[in-house]
C-alpha cells in the first residue's frame, strides 16, 4: 500500500523522507536529502526544541561560521558529504582485516613483518595472526639448521602446516590463549616476543567497534545532507555535526595510536638473531586516514553557520516542525524583524 503523507514510511531514518512530499522551497535536488522528513525525530522535534534546538549550546555552536560558507553551503556540506563517503568506503575496506582467511588477510593486513630474507613473513589482523615460514629459504641461509628436515618437524610440532613445497604457515585466532606461544623460537627473545604479543592482543581494536564505525558513517552523511539547504539546516545538526566528529576523532584515535605502539613500533627489529622489518599495513592506514577525514566534517561545520532566523526561539504558536524550517526561506509570509520572535499562526503562515 502507498504510504500517504502522514505515513510514518517517510520517517524511516536517515533515507525515508528522500522521496516524502516535501514544502522545502529550494527547487534543486537537494531538497530530497534536506527537509522536514529527513530531519530526526521530526515528529517530535518540536516537542523536544526547548532541550536541544533552542538551547544556550546548540544556538551558540550554530552561529559560528562564516559569511561566505553560508553563501556556498551547498558546496560546503558537498564536499563534507564527499569526505564522508570516501571515509565509509576506507573505513569498510579496514574492517576487512577482520577476516580469518590468511590470503585475504595478506591483502587487507593492519602489521606486515619479514625477516631473515623474508623466510618469515608475519600478517597481523584485528581478528587473528598468520605466519608463514620458508624452511628452504631458512636453510640456505642459516648454518644453525644442517637440512630443511628439522626445520619442518620443529613447525609441525608448533602447530604449523604445510601450504606449499617448504612454506608452513600458522593461523591463530586472537582470542586463543596460545596466540601468543612461540615454540619455535629459541633462546631469551622467545620471552620478549610472547610479552609484546601479550600486549598487542590487549590493545586490539573490539570487533564491534570496527562495524561500529561503518554504521555510525551514514548518519554523518545524512547530517551533511541535512545542512545542504537553508530550510533544512537547523541548530541541533549543527551542533551534532561538531560534537560528534570531534568525539569520534579523539576516541578512535586513542585506540589507533594505542594499536600503533603495541603492535608496530614496540615490536622487536631482531628475533633470535634474525633481523625482522615491521611495516603498518595498507588496512590500519585507511582506518587513519578514514579517522582524519572527520577534521574536515568537523571544519566544514564549523564554517557554515545556521539561517539567523534559527538563532532566537520562535513563537510558542508555532508547533509544526515544517512552519518553522520555513522560518528561515526567504519569500514566505513569516514576520522577521532582525532577532525579534517570529509572530502569527502556522496556519497564516503558508508560503507563496
Amino acid at each position: 500500500m502507498a504510504c500517504g503523507e502522514k505515513s510514518c514510511c517517510y520517517h524511516i531514518p536517515i533515507c525515508g523522507g528522500f522521496c516524502a512530499p516535501t514544502a522545502n522551497p529550494d527547487e534543486s535536488f537537494w531538497r530530497h536529502f534536506s527537509n522536514e522528513f529527513t530531519l530526526p525525530l521530526a515528529p517530535r522535534y518540536m516537542g523536544l526544541a526547548p532541550c536541544v534546538e533552542n538551547s544556550g549550546c546548540c544556538t551558540a555552536v550554530a552561529k559560528l561560521g562564516l559569511p561566505a560558507a553560508d553563501r556556498h553551503r551547498k558546496k560546503v556540506m558537498a564536499l563534507a558529504a564527499a569526505a564522508n563517503v570516501v571515509a565509509l568506503i576506507l573505513t569498510i575496506f579496514a574492517t576487512l582485516g577482520l577476516t580469518m582467511n590468511s590470503s585475504l588477510l595478506q591483502s587487507t593486513h593492519w602489521v606486515h613483518g619479514k625477516g631473515t630474507g623474508e623466510a618469515v613473513e608475519v600478517y597481523i589482523g584485528v581478528s587473528m595472526m598468520s605466519e608463514q615460514i620458508d624452511c628452504e629459504k631458512i636453510t640456505q641461509r642459516e648454518n644453525r639448521l644442517p637440512n630443511i628436515s628439522i626445520c619442518e618437524t620443529g613447525l609441525k610440532q608448533a602447530g604449523f602446516v604445510q601450504q606449499s613445497g617448504s612454506v608452513y604457515e600458522r593461523n591463530t585466532e586472537w582470542k586463543s590463549e596460545g596466540v601468543c606461544v612461540k615454540e619455535y623460537i629459541q633462546g631469551p627473545d622467545r620471552e620478549i616476543l610472547e610479552g609484546l604479543c601479550k600486549q598487542c592482543k590487549e590493545n586490539m581494536l573490539p570487533v564491534t567497534s570496527l562495524i561500529l564505525s561503518i554504521v555510525a558513517q551514514l548518519p554523518t552523511l545524512a547530517t551533511n545532507l541535512q545542512r545542504a539547504t537553508v530550510y533544512g539546516d537547523v541548530n541541533c545538526q549543527a551542533t551534532m555535526g561538531v560534537v560528534s566528529n570531534l568525539f569520534s576523532l579523539v576516541t578512535s584515535m586513542m585506540s589507533l595510536i594505542g594499536f600503533r605502539f603495541a603492535c608496530w613500533r614496540d615490536l622487536p627489529r631482531s628475533i633470535d638473531g634474525r633481523e625482522v622489518q615491521w611495516e603498518l599495513g595498507i588496512g590500519f592506514r585507511c582506518l587513519m586516514v578514514a579517522t582524519l577525514v572527520k577534521v574536515l566534517d568537523a571544519a566544514c561545520h564549523l564554517l557554515l553557520p545556521t539561517p539567523r532566523a534559527r538563532w532566537t526561539k520562535p513563537s510558542p504558536e508555532i508547533t509544526d516542525v515544517k512552519d518553522y524550517m520555513m522560518l528561515a526561506c526567504e519569500g514566505s509570509k513569516y514576520v522577521e524583524q532582525g532577532d525579534a520572535q517570529p509572530v502569527g499562526k502556522p496556519s497564516e503562515m503558508v508560503s507563496e
